[in-house]
């Protein structure tokens, strides 16, 4: 049995999509962001073996009753790789390109190699929907590609 921390405030792609009726002002985003990073860095340096999470995307970004970020949903996730024959520490996984369209880090697509890199990756694209209120793939566009700078986004909201 599996026992999980309730979450009342569902995820981000709730409150960014409008299902909630309370809006996300700058200050609270920025917290978002901040807390999901935080968990996905927990992930990549502190956890032992490190983690990659493989499915980073606002749906599983959880909120608290403080709206207090949580990252979940691990059912993709792999261990990082521990050391080779010869003692060094590999920088990949090979592995079947796994996670969900417009989140997918291009390099992992193309290579197959997993790294914590693809994981930043996703949590860049969550952090654009932040933002922008976008999906990252809606009538045919990509979110990555239509915001070529997030610069005046960032500082349009910081005027709040």
């Amino acid at each position: 049995m599996l026992v999980y921390e309730f979450m009342p405030n569902g995820t981000l792609r709730d409150w960014i999509s409008g299902k909630t009726k309370e809006y996300l002002n700058f200050g609270m985003r920025l917290r978002i962001a901040l807390g999901a990073a935080k968990g996905i860095l927990y992930l990549h340096t502190e956890a032992n073996p490190p983690v990659y999470h493989r499915d980073i995307k606002a749906s599983n970004i959880l909120l608290d009753s403080k709206l207090t970020a949580k990252v979940a949903d691990f059912g993709l996730s792999r261990l990082a790789p521990l050391l080779d024959e010869e003692g060094a520490v590999p920088h990949h996984v090979s592995t079947i390109v796994k996670g969900t369209p417009g989140y997918l880090d291009p390099e992992y697509f193309l290579t197959h190699k997993l790294t914590d890199k693809s994981d930043v990756y996703s949590l860049g694209v969550v952090f654009l929907e932040l933002l922008t209120g976008m999906q990252p793939i809606s009538h045919g566009k990509n979110i990555v590609r239509e915001v070529a700078s997030p610069a005046p986004l960032f500082l349009a909201y910081s005027h709040e």
